[in-house]
């Protein structure tokens, strides 16, 4: 993939090692031909004897899955990469050996500290300090994902009829058992109380909670845009406006709710202010965060603060780690709608004058 590709699917490019061109002696010629083949149009039937100078290069990119692990007890990182489905040891000694991930700007390690200062700020020494245990919230989440692993494998297996063996053979575990299993890791999990998010839960909950709110919904974010908020989640939004729950939007930017793409094409924004001004029980609103910190807050029984917003992908420059909490306990979740600077009324949300 060329440079121009990587920028267009907004990944990170991580430059070559070395920088230098190749000295020809070092170019083999059993490599070339295929090469060859491989990027021409046209069949290339010559025999290859030598290679005298290289007149230009193009540098090509392989897409791969970085993949970002922070200490828990530290702040220190540490990246490996997957290429297809393997993972490649090679790469990741390579680029940890040319700095890895403490090559200036790759990644906001700085950035982490402020959001999660700002959470710990923001929500107080009292509802801080009863922050559950972090070690324990990672044992239950590796638990959860392990059950999550083992209840996907189990149902596609017995998708498939033909490899399904006899009543007498079966070894199996039961997939209700796994599923009562894994209902009770997250039962537990949410007994926790106030604790750390993981990165990959949060796209989950904001699902969770346009799937599932009954009274009330809060969601705040930088902006909208159609890769965060697709036509399924405004379709969601919608369906629980008709459902009677009373929704609430705020930005830190200010929409431009002016169609700006083609006749008929779907922009959230637009379709957000529309919904706005035909619905009674939802708000939108334009309410600048100078911490850039983001809510999601779903009946009593769920509250999120977290320094990525739900309803927009920020420019991938560099890798932000995701800082969050959550809590599912109902005082601490009417707590943190409190600290939103919110009232819960009907039929919206008001917004407390500061």
């Amino acid at each position: 993939m060329r440079a121009t590709e990587l920028s267009d699917m907004r990944a990170f490019q991580i430059r070559p090692y070395p920088v230098d061109a190749p000295p020809v002696e070092e170019i083999a010629l059993n490599q070339v031909v295929p090469a060859v083949r491989r990027i021409s149009d046209r069949p290339f039937e010559r025999t290859l004897l030598a290679i005298r100078r290289i007149v230009r290069r193009q540098t090509l990119f392989r897409q791969a899955v970085g993949l970002v692990y922070r200490g828990i007890e530290s702040n220190d990182y540490q990246v490996g990469f997957a290429i297809g489905d393997t993972l490649s040891q090679e790469h990741e000694m390579l680029f940890a050996r040319h700095g890895g991930a403490k090559k200036p700007g790759f990644i906001r390690v700085q950035s982490y500290m402020d959001a999660m200062g700002a959470i710990s700020h923001r929500l107080g020494g009292a509802l801080w300090n009863s922050l559950a245990d972090r070690q324990t919230v990672s044992q239950l989440q590796r638990e959860i994902t392990g059950a999550l692993d083992e209840y996907s494998v189990l149902l596609a297996k017995m998708g498939r009829p033909k490899r399904r063996p006899k009543p007498e053979d079966q070894t199996w575990p039961d997939p209700a058992r796994v599923e009562q299993r894994l209902t009770e890791l997250r039962l537990k999990l949410d007994r926790q109380g106030l604790r750390l998010g993981s990165p990959y839960e949060l796209r989950e909950l904001l699902d969770e909670a346009l799937d599932k709110a009954e009274r009330r919904l809060l969601i705040t974010s930088r902006t909208v845009d159609a890769k965060a908020a697709p036509k399924g989640v405004i379709k969601k939004i919608t369906d629980l406006l008709s459902n009677g729950v009373n929704i609430r939007i705020e930005t830190s930017l200010e929409l431009n709710v002016n169609p700006k793409g083609k006749a008929g094409a779907f922009e959230p924004a637009v379709q957000l202010c529309l919904e706005a001004q035909q619905r009674v029980g939802f708000s939108l609103a334009h309410t600048p965060d100078e911490n850039e910190l983001f809510f999601l807050i779903k009946d009593d029984d769920l509250a999120i603060v977290s320094n990525h917003p739900f309803l927009n992908e920020p420019p991938q420059k560099c890798f932000t780690p995701r800082a969050a909490v959550v809590t599912r306990v109902p005082q601490q979740v009417r707590e943190i709608a409190s600290l939103a600077g919110l009232k819960d009324v009907s039929p919206v949300f008001l917004r407390k004058k500061k």
